[in-house]
């Protein structure tokens, strides 16, 4: 996010922020942790520094609806994937790359998952990991009677 000043904003705005909170979360029926969620982070601290360059605007002037967001998915996953293809490649060539198998289980749902995630240390030394795939690993127990 760079760097951020600290603000000591007054009770007056900081209820103003919670009741607003409130309003959305139990007018729209959103899960509490949505105000925990990173996304959500970046996304008011983004309108936060739009705001100190531009002052006091309107955010329907740079928020989008869904359908522009929706459209907008698309061109988004292919650049995010060529990015992952390059950086995948590259930590392939310089032996900086790890592939781990990952096996869990939902004992809730009883169903039991297999997925593939890659380990990489990038030429800073900056630690990633990407899952590839995640998928329902569908089995037959081997018992006695199903061998014979």
């Amino acid at each position: 996010m760079g760097f951020t000043k600290s603000i000591k904003f007054n009770e007056k705005d900081i209820r103003r922020m919670k009741d607003l909170s409130v309003e959305w979360v139990c007018g729209d029926i959103r899960p509490f942790s949505i105000f925990d969620d990173d996304g959500f982070r970046r996304l008011a601290q983004e309108c936060v520094r739009l705001g100190s360059i531009y002052g006091a605007f309107d955010v329907n002037e740079i928020l989008r609806g869904e359908k522009t967001i929706s459209r907008h998915v698309i061109s988004f996953a292919d650049n995010s994937r060529e990015q992952i293809k390059e950086l995948l490649s590259s930590s392939l060539q310089e032996n900086s790359l790890t592939i781990c198998p990952d096996y869990s289980t939902d004992l809730h749902k009883k169903i039991s998952y297999l997925g593939v995630s890659v380990i990489i240390v990038d030429n800073d030394y900056c630690y990633k990991s990407i899952d590839l795939c995640c998928k329902p690993f569908e089995y037959e127990k081997k018992t006695r009677l199903k061998i014979l």
